[in-house]
């Protein structure tokens, strides 16, 4: 696990530790972040068995180290633990490219969509957006109640009627919250082998899913309350509604990702077939093994590149500069933040 400059890229995570506590104390805090967090300590966990010995230092993954070092240079002149979260999972996500399972069937990027989960927006964007997508909830709901004649009364999230009242914000904070539901979608990818951009295209969908979810449990509630001897409804009420929106709303997420697997899928190559009888590479399968198709698989699969291209696998280390910026920024970064933090 720590071979092939992996320990290096760990010290430099390390580095990141004064702002990125911060973030993640932040989020803690906040229980609306609760199933990222979750999600964030399975991929932790998911990420500590032991892989293979092979490694897959590519120039993406270089890439990646740069703009987490550029990300996390910004953090600390700006003082930003959004940032310094940005710049870690980069970080984590050059790890996850170059690290490969013993089966050696996938690496392990598709593990970074969790902490994604978890960075979220930025704090001053996340505290514009989510009100105004509850204000949209609120006022579509009411929206709707009117138009099947359950007259009611608005009062910030709450729409009363005479024999109670409904939360949106708690019926949205519920099992068909966004982390909540984006959550189930990264643990069923995971199980699947999705991808991190996968995972990520799948986002849109659970949206939707979310607000349509939200809808027609408020609508129910409403219409259960103003019914004949309407009652305030209880928690098995609460309950009773929630499982009924949901096997359609996993239904509809079953939908979206079989459509966007049949979307992002892979091009396959036949390794059996790569060479002739001569030893020579048909113009066809020489063609498939372009560049495009090469960048196209390292992006809608987890499975390492010579499964589907005719590249051959190359294992090799970090290259040295790489691990000696590492080992020499950490405990620069490290004091700097120190400095900011407690000066």
């Amino acid at each position: 696990m720590l071979g092939r400059g992996r320990l290096q890229i760990l010290l430099l995570l390390a580095a990141h530790a004064p702002l990125l506590l911060r973030f993640l104390w932040d989020r803690i805090q906040e229980p609306f972040y609760w199933p990222a967090v979750i999600g964030t300590g399975f991929a932790a966990a998911m990420a500590f068995k032991r892989p293979a010995e092979n490694a897959r230092w590519t120039v993406r993954g270089g890439l990646l180290i740069v703009l987490d070092v550029v990300l996390l240079t910004a953090a600390v002149l700006t003082n930003s633990a959004w940032l310094a979260a940005a710049a870690a999972w980069l970080l984590l996500l050059s790890l996850g490219i170059s690290t490969i399972n013993r089966q050696k069937t996938s690496d392990s990027s598709y593990l970074a969509a969790y902490p994604l989960l978890l960075l979220s927006l930025p704090p001053d964007l996340s505290r514009q957006v989510w009100p105004l997508l509850l204000k949209l909830q609120t006022s579509v709901s009411s929206y709707a109640a009117s138009d099947q004649g359950l007259y009611h009364f608005r009062e910030g999230s709450q729409l009363s009627v005479l024999s109670g009242m409904v939360d949106v914000q708690q019926v949205a904070g519920g099992i068909f919250s966004w982390p909540t539901l984006a959550l189930l979608v990264l643990l069923w990818g995971s199980l699947q082998r999705r991808s991190c951009i996968q995972s990520l295209l799948m986002m849109p969908a659970v949206l939707i899913t979310g607000f349509v979810a939200n809808l027609a449990s408020v609508i129910l509630l409403l219409s259960i309350m103003a019914g004949p001897g309407g009652v305030s409804p209880s928690t098995a009420t609460y309950l009773l509604v929630t499982a009924m929106m949901l096997i359609p709303s996993l239904l509809f997420l079953f939908s979206a990702e079989a459509a966007m697997v049949g979307l992002t899928m892979p091009i396959p190559i036949n390794e059996e077939a790569a060479e002739t009888d001569d030893g020579r590479t048909p113009a066809l399968l020489s063609s498939m093994c372009s560049p495009l198709v090469y960048h196209w698989n390292s992006l809608v699969s987890c499975m390492p590149m010579d499964r589907l291209t005719c590249v051959s696998r190359q294992e090799f280390q970090m290259p040295r500069g790489w691990q000696v910026i590492c080992l020499w920024l950490t405990p620069v970064v490290f004091t700097a933040q120190c400095i900011r933090l407690f000066v």
